[in-house]
């Protein structure tokens, strides 16, 4: 809380005092940093990196898949917690107490809720036709626009992660 990252001028002494100030979408952030990073100690520290990226641009981009940004920030962060801890995802996943449509997701199961992580999937990967595919389906007329603002979502979502991790490693500067 008390990082440059938001900018806050006072220090935070209460959770209810985090939440008035910088909102409880910001807070569920910052706890999701806290939690992936210990459970990721004994991984190499991309799966980290890149599960914050999947968080954050399912959330940016929720909007333009009329998708709950708050689920799609969960979905994108839970989408690697079974490489962070060596489990299969059938093992884990069926234990958290989440959506049915969310827990199917997780699972691979091509859902709406599933759209904007196949996509970053895809992305990930260099599958750009999929991509293509992915944005198609879901708006066939603003294809163009769409396919530009998920590319700018995804930008936004390294440079906040990349951000992120800084102020967490160095939080006095």
């Amino acid at each position: 809380m008390n990082s440059p990252l938001y900018a806050i001028q006072k220090e935070m002494r209460s959770i209810e005092a985090a939440i008035f100030i910088v909102g409880e979408d910001a807070l569920r952030r910052m706890v999701s940093l806290a939690v992936l990073s210990e459970m990721n100690t004994d991984q190499p520290p991309e799966i980290l990196q890149m599960a914050l990226v999947r968080a954050r641009f399912c959330e940016l981009a929720a909007g333009l898949f009329a998708l709950e940004p708050a689920e799609q920030y969960l979905l994108g962060m839970l989408s690697l917690v079974p490489a962070m801890l060596c489990l299969p995802a059938e093992e884990l996943i069926p234990s958290l107490p989440l959506s049915s449509p969310i827990c199917e997701a997780l699972q691979g199961t091509d859902n709406a809720e599933r759209s904007l992580l196949s996509w970053l999937e895809f992305h990930e990967r260099g599958d750009w036709a999929a991509c293509d595919e992915i944005v198609a389906a879901v708006d066939p007329a603003r294809q163009q626009l769409n396919r530009r603002q998920l590319i700018l979502c995804y930008a936004d979502a390294v440079v906040w992660v990349q951000t992120a991790l800084r102020s967490a490693a160095c939080p006095e500067s």
